[in-house]
């Protein structure tokens, strides 16, 4: 996500709503730690190109016979060593390497894309939000001003000046507006 794109709209709130989304954003925080856990897949892949050594421990005690011996000791340690190779002649092992990667690479474009439509979404929903809130604004504002000529229409009324048609169209209009 290019979050520096989205701090040109020098709006703190829709700022801090991304950044929130991101954090919380469970689908997203999963997605991460499989891209992870790929990420090893593919170490385990290239692992599995190179010799290989094993080596096991093994303790002993041995029981000493009633006659006397300078061959045999009381303890001993067995360490067999074994190192093996699998000649890779026909690329199998490499191009399972490259074939995992190439799974890492699609799943990290499947992890960008997860961000970019959750910032997207967030950003979305709080534009909508900032344009209700301005309309509201507005109508509010047109509400006012409609009964501003409503008062004037009154006194209009009151000194003969408009008949009641017009008054009750005055008042119809601002209870369209009011609901």
């Amino acid at each position: 996500v290019n979050y520096n794109w989205w701090l040109k709209f020098n709006d703190i709130n829709l700022n801090e709503y991304i950044l929130e989304a991101l954090k919380n954003n469970s689908d997203s925080n999963i997605a991460t730690l499989k891209l992870e856990e790929y990420n090893q897949f593919v170490k385990a892949s290239f692992g599995a190109e190179l010799p290989a050594l094993t080596a096991s421990v093994d303790a002993f005690k041995i029981h000493k016979s009633p006659i006397p011996s300078a061959l045999m000791d009381d303890n001993g340690i067995n360490l067999p060593l074994t190192a093996s190779y699998e000649l890779d002649l026909f690329l199998k092992n490499r191009d399972k390497t490259k074939s995992t990667k190439k799974q890492y690479e699609a799943y990290e474009a499947q992890v960008k894309s997860i961000y970019v439509s959750l910032v997207s979404n967030v950003a979305s929903i709080y534009f909508n939000l900032v344009k209700i809130n301005k309309i509201i604004e507005l109508q509010e504002e047109i509400l006012n001003i409609r009964k501003g000529i409503l008062a004037d229409l009154m006194d209009k009324y009151n000194k003969g000046v408009i008949s009641e048609i017009d008054l009750n169209n005055a008042k119809q209009d601002i209870k369209a507006i009011e609901i």
